[in-house]
């Protein structure tokens, strides 16, 4: 960049001439943008300082104090002009990536904790996380984390949580979604029956309120000691109907079980004990 001889500020005081030299640039340096600092506004501002220091010299007040006015309206200028340039630089329009999100606690946690993998952001950077739950109204500010626990107890069933990234620049990404269920139902096991026993078996049926996975502990003592996964699980009549057959049983004997069920949730019901009494041989 070359000085331009033709554009220089020159100023006269009581002792000292000064002169200050223009170094603008051109369209071709600047590509067709306007420059961040007019050159006219610094020359403007050395002859004011110049004009200022005269008043003051010969102490005329009221040529001081416009002086003084007219450079602070020119340092504003300045500084407008500097953040504008600010600015520009660091225009980002840019929105985060998507995250993806995992569920961390089982289903029978109604308060679920969530995580995620670090949006990443090419312009401003990630500034932090906005969460949501079942598509409600209002995002809450989650901060600059990565792992969230929703801090209300939510109703069994399905359920949407949401989660998207914001930059500095205020650009939101867009949203991730998991669904998933809460499921805090202990299952109900009822109408435990012994529809058939022989000498040395028997078949066992009852119900459960939910789809199930079961097993009868039985024995000859309240300790059982033997386990059996069910045989049998259909769908019947607003319930889960479940049977087993018991084989290699002693005749005439005394024998206690009990039913085990256990959930997709990972709860587990256990009844209480019942017996029966094999035939007598």
């Amino acid at each position: 960049m070359e000085p331009n001889p033709s554009a220089t500020c020159v100023t006269t005081g009581p002792t000292r001439p000064h002169t200050l030299t223009r170094y603008a640039r051109t369209d071709s340096e600047t590509g067709g943008a306007s420059p961040l600092l007019r050159v006219d506004t610094l020359c403007s501002m050395v002859v004011l300082s110049e004009v200022h220091r005269e008043a003051s010299r010969k102490g005329e007040p009221m040529r001081h104090l416009m002086g003084v006015l007219v450079l602070l309206l020119c340092l504003t200028l300045v500084f407008g002009l500097v953040a504008c340039g600010i600015a520009d630089i660091v225009k980002d329009d840019v929105a985060p990536s998507t995250p993806t999100i995992t569920k961390t606690t089982p289903d029978n946690d109604n308060t679920p904790t969530f995580s995620w993998n670090a949006a990443t952001d090419d312009g401003t950077g990630v500034d932090h996380y906005e969460v949501n739950m079942d598509g409600g109204w209002i995002w809450l500010k989650a901060g600059d984390v990565t792992t969230y626990t929703w801090y209300a107890e939510l109703s069994d069933g399905s359920h949407t949580f949401e989660v998207k990234a914001v930059d500095n620049a205020r650009n939101a990404g867009t949203a991730a979604s998991l669904t998933f269920t809460i499921d805090t139902t202990f299952p109900i096991i009822s109408s435990v029956t012994v529809p058939s026993i022989t000498e040395t078996g028997c078949t066992i049926a009852w119900t459960t309120n939910e789809d199930t996975t079961c097993q009868v502990e039985y024995g000859t003592t309240a300790a059982y000691g033997t386990s059996q996964p069910a045989s049998i699980n259909f769908l019947c009549s607003y319930a889960y109907c479940h049977m087993i057959n018991l084989t290699g049983l002693t005749a005439d004997t005394t024998y206690h079980y009990r039913v085990r069920a256990i959930d997709s949730s990972g709860k587990e019901t256990i009844s209480r004990d019942y017996s029966f009494v094999t035939v007598p041989s």
